[in-house]
């Protein structure tokens, strides 16, 4: 594993709220020490308000619609290359899991496997490595989503192709050329990721040359918000929702300093 991709994973970690919270807590706690008090205290409301903050439904929905809206739905597609299946919707068969699962991006391999029943392609090429230091894993995220799409959708497992190695968004269109140059064939996709991610995943492919026909999925806020008495409680999701939109905006800003898109 790379030591820049293991960093990468492990510093935004403090840019999220949580962990952003629980930074200012110790930095509190040490100005404590050294008696500094109202700077303490100050540090506590900082944390308090960015978790409250962070976890209301209006930050939740500004935040994910201001990534989703950028690629509505469109009622067809013209026909493609590959439909690329992007890592991260499936579950390994880990104990106790005695099969394959979805994770909360399960929406991706439906929606890949609908487009293929639509015909808009002749296959799918799945992507995604092993994150060894995540996940104690022995198959790739890519061959998790060809079992998934074949076992539970019936599609011919010649009509799956695994890409194995990339470890992120940069390295997925580097991969898929290489195996689109092998078929000698257009480079030309349906790209299929959760709507959250999908602009990054496109400013990188275009990068990389390939026409992109983006197929969002996995779409988590709705057109409107809806204001009610709950909208000024905290909620678990919407944190997590917050914590997902900030690592597309971080993504991004990392892409674009080096180079990537």
């Amino acid at each position: 594993m790379p030591i820049p991709f293991f960093f990468s994973k492990l510093i935004p970690v403090f840019f999220y709220p949580l962990g952003f919270s629980l930074l200012l807590i110790a930095a509190s706690g040490v100005l404590a020490l050294f008696r500094k008090k109202k700077t303490s205290i100050i540090l506590i409301v900082a944390s308090v308000c960015t978790l409250y903050i962070s976890s209301l439904s209006l930050t939740e929905h500004a935040l994910v619609r201001s990534l989703e809206s950028n690629y509505p739905q469109p009622i067809s597609y013209p026909n493609a290359t590959a439909i690329v299946l992007l890592g991260g919707a499936g579950r390994p068969a880990i104990p106790p899991r005695k099969y394959h699962e979805t994770s909360h991006s399960a929406d991706r391999i439906l929606h890949a496997a609908r487009l293929f029943k639509h015909r808009y392609a002749p296959r799918i090429i799945t992507t995604g490595g092993r994150y060894h230091f995540i996940k104690a894993a022995d198959v790739s995220e890519a061959q998790v989503n060809k079992s998934l799409l074949v076992e539970l959708f019936g599609i011919d497992s010649s009509a799956v192709i695994t890409e194995n190695e990339s470890l992120n968004t940069h390295d997925h269109p580097i991969k898929i050329a290489d195996i689109i140059n092998d078929l000698r064939l257009p480079h030309e996709i349906i790209l299929v990721t959760s709507a959250t991610h999908m602009h990054r995943s496109v400013l990188c492919f275009e990068k990389f040359g390939f026409i992109v026909h983006p197929a969002p999925t996995d779409f988590h806020a709705d057109e409107r918000w809806n204001f009610t008495f709950m909208s000024f409680l905290p909620k678990s999701g919407s944190l997590n929702s917050v914590t997902r939109a900030l690592h597309e905006y971080y993504g991004m800003a990392a892409y674009k300093a080096f180079g990537w898109i």
